[in-house]
């Protein structure tokens, strides 16, 4: 017997809910990062070194982030093709790439030894800036997958 293991696309109900859960958990990994913000604020001397590695664990988290977002537009293609979800998955790529190199931007000059450096006060307050910046992308994410699901681009 010759058998053919078939593999269907995800449904677009999981999709949604995977998206979700991963989402759920940036969103913790902001809250934990803005927990030790406020603990360490009142560390003299500022851990400096302890913020620069949160960002750049932070990065690895949201690049991961990024990369599951991309999969879940591939399933969303697979299950509903339609011009909408190309568009919505370019623009969320670019928001990404964009978002991850602001990120990254801003660890480098957190230890520095150069002119760019900036204090544990300047990197926290820019940090909050980013994440309100990010929480933006995901609620206009948040919409657009909304949007696909309902009108399953009919």
């Amino acid at each position: 017997m010759n058998q053919t293991l078939q593999i269907s696309a995800p449904k677009p109900s999981e999709l949604a809910q995977s998206w979700r859960a991963e989402r759920s958990s940036m969103d913790e990994a902001i809250r934990e990062i803005r927990r030790w913000i406020t603990s360490a604020k009142t560390a003299e001397p500022k851990p400096v070194s302890g913020l620069r590695s949160k960002l750049i664990d932070f990065a690895v988290q949201l690049r991961s982030h990024s990369e599951h977002g991309s999969e879940l537009y591939d399933g969303l293609r697979e299950s509903l093709w339609c011009i909408e979800v190309e568009s919505a998955q370019r623009n969320a790529q670019a928001d990404h790439s964009y978002l991850l190199g602001r990120l990254n931007a801003m660890a480098k000059p957190i230890e520095g030894t150069d002119a760019e450096t900036i204090s544990f006060q300047e990197a926290t307050e820019q940090l909050e800036w980013f994440f309100d910046e990010l929480d933006q992308h995901e609620e206009r994410e948040a919409d657009c997958f909304d949007w696909l699901l309902q009108t399953s681009c009919d």
